[in-house]
């Protein structure tokens, strides 16, 4: 196929139409494999969920909450768990002096 007669605008609307309908055609496939497998679960008897786990996912289960690591001691209502960004009063402590383990639970 010879592109060298388009012009750049040609060529940059047929690429987002290729991509498109090759976006479409997965989608389609996709589709037909869920259905598929669907419909043979079903014969067998086996649910969602069970597919899920066998696939290694985790299902419809929820995670336990994490236990509080650091409390402050003039503020019961303020914890922390130890993950993800420091707290703001956590911040202010350490800026104050407390060291870390001084709000240990």
């Amino acid at each position: 196929m010879d592109l060298s007669h388009y012009s750049d605008d040609q060529l940059a609307q047929l690429q987002a139409q290729i991509s498109d309908e090759l976006e479409s055609r997965a989608q389609i496939k996709r589709d037909a494999l869920v259905s598929e497998i669907r419909e043979k679960a079903e014969a067998a008897g086996i649910s969602a969920e069970e597919l899920i786990k066998a696939f290694g996912g985790r299902g419809n289960k929820t995670r336990k909450p994490v236990a509080v690591k650091y409390r402050d001691p003039s503020d019961a209502g303020n914890t922390w768990t130890g993950r993800g960004r420091k707290p703001k009063w956590i911040e202010a402590k350490l800026a104050a002096g407390h060291s870390l383990e001084s709000l240990a639970v």
